[in-house]
């Protein structure tokens, strides 16, 4: 198992997958199809954050995050990922059909996590 898996943190992201998955997914359906970006993007954050448009309300949905939606057109406008990164980053990304695409924030660092909408669907799947 991957020590990131482990990680309370990230735990917490995916547990928010688990619950609003397929809400994050249409989303980024909608973004994809009528073309306002090919890499549609959350951004989970506590506190206040002016980066992307409110989403999800942790304390709405009883989420451990709060949700922005934005796109990597946004990031790069705001040097979050470089112009040179580009491409490699796009790489990385996959299919944003299958994956959700989360920018991490956090009090001192920040990170990218990839995680598959697909956990949104494992409960109903294993009842």
């Amino acid at each position: 198992m991957n020590k990131q898996e482990n990680n309370p943190l990230l735990v917490g992201i995916r547990n928010d997958v688990r619950i609003m998955g397929r809400v994050m997914r249409e989303l980024a359906h909608h973004v994809l199809h009528e073309k306002i970006s090919e890499f549609p993007m959350f951004i989970a954050h506590q506190g206040e954050l002016a980066l992307g448009r409110p989403f999800l309300s942790a304390d709405m949905y009883k989420l451990n995050w709060d949700y922005r939606a934005s796109v990597l057109e946004e990031l790069v406008k705001n040097k979050i990922v470089e112009r040179e990164k580009v491409e490699e980053f796009r790489e990385t990304f996959g299919d944003p059909e299958e994956r959700a695409c989360i920018f991490v924030i956090l009090p001192n660092e920040s990170a990218f996590v990839f995680v598959p909408y697909e956990i949104a669907f494992e409960e109903e799947e294993g009842a």
